[in-house]
């Protein structure tokens, strides 16, 4: 017996079943838009092809709960071969090759900026060393270095012009957002090899437990103290573990 998984098709299963009226389920339409054979939804259904060609033929002679299933089944497999058709039926878009700007677009684009540009700033990033376009590929795709050193250099060049862009979008009075990138640990003190207290509150990510947590300036002295004085330093409320 066909045991069906998955969510509830929206079908009014208490239509008539017969074989003459167009108003009722044609199985045969069905197994059709399902892409199926007689001999497959036999198969399905466990029962012979000869007596699914007669329940097709005549779904009255057809037991009323096997129908429903046989229905659901169809419909459900019409639907997962119409979406799998329409996936592949994209129309297809002509790829355009996009030149990279040249000198004279990117000089021009320079003199639009009104704050100063340090003159040895490139405005393409040219490393310090010969690099290959294989190496070129190797370190935008898999962020393998072409020498050492590179990836300092890169960064350098980034955040100089990082800051110029936001230097120029202040001059021309838009509200930059940026956040700065969050810090795996805590600094600690070389000496004592305790952690370093922050003049503001930090979050930051414990590399042990990859959990988010935030270090509050002079935390243990405020608990230490709150807990001299009898207050209850316990969470209330709901923790997430």
């Amino acid at each position: 017996m066909l045991k069906l998984v998955g969510r509830e098709l929206f079908l009014n299963l208490n239509t008539c079943r017969c074989s003459s009226s167009s108003n009722c389920i044609s199985l045969r339409n069905l197994r059709i838009q399902a892409g199926k054979t007689q001999a497959e939804t036999a198969e399905i259904l466990d029962v012979s092809t000869s007596t699914y060609k007669r329940w097709e033929k005549n779904p009255l002679d057809m037991p009323h709960g096997m129908w429903l299933e046989t229905v659901q089944y169809l419909e459900m497999s019409a639907q997962i071969r119409k979406k799998a058709r329409m996936a592949t039926e994209y129309p297809k878009q002509k790829v355009e090759y996009v030149p990279p700007a040249s000198e004279e677009e990117l000089a021009e684009e320079r003199k639009s900026y009104t704050v100063p540009i340090p003159d040895d700033l490139p405005d393409i990033f040219t490393p310090s060393k010969p690099v290959t376009n294989e190496q070129t590929i190797a370190w935008e795709c898999r962020n393998i270095e072409p020498y050492p050193g590179y990836a300092e250099e890169y960064a350098a060049w980034e955040d100089a012009w990082e800051n110029i862009n936001r230097a120029q979008a202040e001059a021309d009075g838009n509200h930059y957002n940026y956040v700065d990138n969050m810090n795996l640990q805590p600094e600690f003190d070389p000496q004592t090899d305790a952690p370093i207290d922050y003049e503001e509150p930090t979050v930051f990510q414990n590399a042990e437990t990859n959990k988010v947590e935030v270090h509050l300036p002079y935390e243990d002295e405020v608990k230490a103290d709150a807990e001299a004085h009898g207050e209850d330093t316990s969470i209330t409320g709901d923790e997430e573990e």
